[in-house]
């Protein structure tokens, strides 16, 4: 891991901060519930400030809007290949999310025609839609769910799986896959996953070369970058990113809004009546509560920022859902307000590194929403939600009641 000039030791964290991890992500199970108001502080007291990642590990955390922007795109000082070398590629490989410049434009072309906004609309009468209410399909008899456990992990997996090409034969082997290789915190335990991921893709591959599909292995089996074919790591690789980040970000993502509406006096009676409005619960959700909450980046080179100096090779967080309450940009930012407008949040990164996925996960949400609320009338929640992790963020479980229906009813909209 990257080191911070000096020893651990003598790394000095405000207290009002120190016994929180921000590193901490959702399947850890560390339940953090002062995150914005340590934010906020951080904020309030000059926007950069000295952290734990985790225990003994120092990072930088960045509040600031205008500083979070500009670091996502000035990656010459907040380096992504440099984080990522650390990060992610000894589990899923050298992939584009640590690529710069032309490099990184060559892998991510690859299979960025499947992702387009246009692309991604068209997926939702022939992919979301139908997948939403196959899984509501499971339950709506039942008049009881987890939406976390038994809609929001379903949902995600079998559209990924759609969209890439692969078979979902095995819902708790898939699930267990995408969140250790996105969410995980044993490296050896990581790297299992991976060697399966890989072993269990290979004759997907296999069955792809000269022979397309319309999907997303298709484009890898065949694809080439600088005339040259893409090897089976190389394409295990792309796999390894996608399949987990499609997964478990838009889960996290669907629980913050279902929490949101169910926890907003009036939002689900707004929306059940006009469906056009939901399109800004799934935007307000984006910016109140990113499932990415802070993301990651290596110095390059030594830096000040709002007169802190930070040395080249420290971990700083961008922090996505700081930037988004920042009170110079939002009104009223710690509030979930469902017409809120404008919404310019920062949930998907800036610049070259613009999550691929957004248009999808936009979707995905919208189709999930309206599934819910169109299948499951007197939808109430049984109990608060519980938000645990940091840098990812989530409900630990969504429980909720309604009233029975028989599977495959779908109201008119």
């Amino acid at each position: 891991m990257p080191t911070v000039r000096g020893s651990a030791e003598d790394f000095e964290v405000d207290p009002d901060w120190a016994d929180i991890w921000f590193g901490a992500v959702h399947p850890m199970q560390i339940e953090v519930p002062r995150f914005h108001e340590a934010l906020q502080m951080i904020d309030e007291r000059g926007g950069v400030a000295p952290a734990w990642f985790f225990p003994g590990m120092p990072c930088y955390v960045l509040t600031s809007h205008d500083d979070v922007h500009r670091a996502f795109l000035d990656t010459h000082t907040f380096s992504p290949r440099k984080t990522q070398e650390v990060m992610t590629f000894p589990i899923l490989g050298p992939t584009f999310l640590g690529y710069e410049g032309r490099e990184h434009d060559l892998h991510r072309n690859v299979v960025a025609r499947q992702f387009t906004k246009r692309r991604s609309e068209a997926y939702v009468p022939t992919l979301l839609e139908p997948q939403a209410h196959a899984v509501i399909d499971g339950f709506c008899a039942r008049g009881d769910a987890d939406l976390m456990g038994e809609f929001g992990k379903q949902y995600p997996l079998a559209v990924i799986g759609g969209l890439l090409g692969i078979p979902i034969d095995d819902w708790d082997r898939m699930s267990a896959w995408a969140s250790d290789l996105i969410l995980g915190s044993d490296p050896d335990h990581q790297q299992q996953s991976a060697r399966a991921f890989r072993e269990f893709l290979l004759p997907h591959v296999d069955s792809r070369r000269g022979r397309p599909a319309d999907d997303i292995l298709s484009l890898l089996a065949n694809g080439e970058v600088d005339g040259k074919a893409l090897t089976q790591q190389q394409i295990a690789s792309f796999m390894l990113l996608l399949f987990p980040a499609g997964a478990d970000t838009t889960w996290l993502g669907i629980g913050n809004m279902m929490s949101a509406i169910l926890t907003t006096p009036g939002a689900l009676e707004a929306l059940s009546a006009d469906p056009e409005l939901r399109h800004r619960a799934v935007e307000e959700t984006l910016r109140w509560a990113p499932p990415v909450a802070l993301v990651p980046r290596i110095t390059a080179r030594d830096i000040e920022i709002r007169g802190v100096g930070i040395p080249a090779d420290s971990l700083c967080l961008l922090g996505i859902a700081a930037a988004n309450r920042d009170p110079s940009r939002f009104r009223e930012p710690a509030s979930w307000i469902l017409d809120r407008r404008p919404n310019k949040h920062i949930s998907f990164s800036f610049g070259e590194h613009f999550c691929l996925g957004a248009h999808i996960a936009r979707g995905e949400m919208r189709s999930a929403l309206d599934a819910i609320l169109d299948r499951l009338p007197g939808l109430r929640l049984v109990e608060e939600p519980t938000y645990w992790g940091a840098s990812i963020r989530g409900p630990d479980a969504l429980r909720v009641t309604f009233d029975p229906s028989e599977p495959g009813r779908r109201e008119r909209r």
